[in-house]
């Protein structure tokens, strides 16, 4: 029997509510996601806020960094549905208890850091929630630096159709030691993607919107389906397993 896939809301329900607010993370869990994914930056007075834009021009229509921005010059922006910008910490206050994983992506910074590991490492050691929590990210130097300060979080490689996986990836990996390779749909199969990695790496398969494709990549077995629809894949999901169920 295949191991049951986690739904993972991306962004929260976004493909109904606005992205990475605390009602598309609402909904999410009504409609049944095991989990969500969220993307983090740092404030200039390090608070780590939930937004997958650095520039926030695309999702509130202000041309402002919110990285160079103090928290309370964001907290009256619009996200959406009259939504604000979610704290972390606010994302821990309502939803550990309602979902069996929170997957933060750490935006990039390059090579360097502004210190948003260490901020988030402090959250999870204050909630006691580090078996919760999947720490993911394309930059191999934030997971790096988030493994050194708690080894025991589960690290999440993110890769993109856009790398050039043999040149900047596959070494990469090794030296990371990921728990899972976060995977966009259109790279690679399961099967191709082991046999040119050579290790065995759970995948979970991002951004999966379409039945067609959840039931492609259900079938192979994915661990976890990244989408935004997660309404949509619990149903196909209930679907598969009566299928399961009439043919045995």
């Amino acid at each position: 029997m295949k191991p049951t896939c986690l739904i993972i809301a991306h962004r929260g329900d976004s493909g109904s509510e606005p992205e990475n607010t605390l009602k598309a993370f609402e909904s999410a869990y009504h409609k049944g996601a095991d989990g969500i994914e969220l993307d983090c930056h740092l404030t200039r007075d390090k608070k780590v806020v939930v937004s997958h834009d650095r520039n926030l021009k695309r999702i509130t229509g202000e041309n402002r960094d919110c990285c160079a921005s103090l928290y309370r010059d964001l907290i009256g922006l619009d996200f959406g549905k009259k939504e604000k910008i979610p704290l972390l910490v606010e994302v821990f206050d309502l939803f550990l208890k309602k979902f069996a994983v929170i997957n933060i992506e750490i935006k990039s910074t390059g090579v360097f850091t502004n210190g948003i590991e260490k901020h988030i490492a402090m959250l999870i050691k204050q909630y006691r929630c580090a078996s919760q929590i999947i720490v993911s990210s394309f930059n191999p130097a934030h997971l790096l630096r988030f493994k050194r300060l708690m080894p025991q979080v589960r690290l999440g490689y993110l890769i993109c159709e856009k790398q050039d996986w043999i040149a900047r990836n596959r070494y990469a990996v090794r030296i990371v030691g990921p728990s899972t390779l976060n995977l966009q749909k259109e790279l690679v199969t399961l099967t191709s993607f082991n046999g040119l990695l050579g290790l065995a790496i759970p995948q979970w398969i991002w951004t999966v919107n379409k039945k067609h494709e959840m039931e492609f990549w259900l079938d192979r077995g994915a661990q976890a389906i990244i989408t935004n629809e997660p309404g949509l894949l619990k149903s196909v999901m209930a679907g598969s397993k009566k299928d399961s169920a009439c043919q045995t």
